[in-house]
């Protein structure tokens, strides 16, 4: 896939306009993603959880499995669920979770090769997380 996104150059802008910058730029991303997503047989995606706000980590678990300073929090991270075998028949298919399958890596390594920033999960055990990298953390 050809990335069409514009390339951020963080030296350009400060801080808070830089994160601005990557929200939008995550969500041109997750769409052109998506669309690439829609254009395989068999293959669906539904998109699970996003943004988690601030005030769901006073508690201080981060909303369990969520990285503290992460993507989630920022509002450049997406959780998908991965469906493959979607036929007529059986239009739900078959959920994916583990990323060592193939539609994975495939799904995976196209996020990661639309834009520097992209990081994709299943490089961390979570392969259903999508983000773009801020402050060193995806």
């Amino acid at each position: 896939m050809t990335p069409r996104a514009t390339y951020l150059d963080p030296k350009a802008v400060n801080s808070s306009s830089k994160l601005l910058l990557k929200q939008h730029l995550f969500s041109q991303l997750i769409g052109e993603w998506l669309r690439f997503v829609s254009t395989l047989i068999g293959v669906r995606v539904a998109l699970s959880e996003g943004h988690v706000a601030i005030t769901d980590a006073r508690d201080g678990d981060h909303d369990g499995p969520h990285l503290k300073r992460g993507g989630h929090y920022k509002k450049i991270a997406k959780d998908v669920d991965l469906f493959v075998d979607c036929t007529d028949v059986n239009p739900g298919g078959v959920y994916v979770s583990a990323g060592s399958h193939p539609m994975w890596k495939l799904l995976g390594e196209t996020w990661e090769s639309m834009h520097p920033l992209c990081r994709w999960g299943g490089r961390f055990n979570d392969a259903n997380h999508l983000s773009l990298e801020d402050e060193g953390v995806a």
